[in-house]
């Protein structure tokens, strides 16, 4: 089978206004019937599952929606109902508003305040749920769910950041607000700097479109399982 063949073939079949108008129920717990399915037919159900959880995701970046708890940790997020079901609830922000913020230290509960969005937390809550919608994670014990989403939720939520900023036309990380990772910091490390600079140099070269993104993420999303699973 041609990889290319298959994704370019089912371009022409996606329709994403259809994608983004489509209920999502209870995604935890949906079940596909047994029915008579080619090989291109999974592959096709697949990838157009992969582009309606990332809209829903898209939606709620764009969104008026500012999840922020400092104190919640990686079970917390794993126990919380997933997210993408309230998408239709909030707001899509058209226009972000005009912030002027000192580059000082500022703790993240302060930026909340101001009306910024945490786009760390909110990247890392997405990734996390993200994972919850595959079977794969629902039926692994929950030690492994742990161990898996400890492992590869910050590496989704840096390639979300990295992709959609590359989308955007920009050179680094920068949100749909304008602002970037370690805004408040003056003197950046060396570390720092790559984490702001995110791979949006790598995307600019690879230039993937909406199912490359998708497939990608959700091979990096488990390319740890055998390794993590008890």
């Amino acid at each position: 089978m041609n990889p290319k063949a298959v994704i370019s073939a089912y371009k022409n079949e996606v329709k994403e206004k259809t994608i983004k108008n489509k209920p999502l129920d209870n995604i935890e717990h949906n079940v596909i019937l047994p029915s008579i399915r080619s090989v291109q037919d999974e592959i096709n159900s697949y990838i157009e599952n992969l582009l309606y959880i990332e809209v829903k995701s898209e939606i709620l970046r764009r969104s008026d929606y500012r999840p922020f708890d400092e104190n919640m940790v990686l079970w917390d997020l794993l126990n919380k109902p997933i997210v993408f079901n309230d998408a239709s609830k909030y707001k899509i922000i058209n226009k972000w508003p005009s912030y002027t913020i000192k580059e000082t230290d500022i703790e993240p509960r302060e930026l909340i305040q101001l009306g910024y969005k945490d786009w760390f937390f909110l990247d890392l809550l997405l990734g996390v749920d993200y994972l919850k919608t595959f079977s794969l994670l629902r039926e692994l014990p929950e030690k492994d769910k742990y161990y898996l989403c400890r492992d590869v939720a910050c590496t989704n939520a840096y390639l979300s950041s990295s992709y959609y900023a590359y989308n955007s036309g920009a050179k680094m990380i920068v949100y749909p607000d304008g602002t970037y990772p370690f805004i408040t910091n003056s003197n950046l490390t060396e570390t720092e700097q790559v984490l702001r600079d995110g791979k949006v140099k790598e995307f600019t070269h690879l230039k993937p479109d909406r199912i490359h993104y998708c497939l990608m993420k959700a091979l990096i999303s488990f390319n740890t399982y055998w390794k993590t699973r008890s």
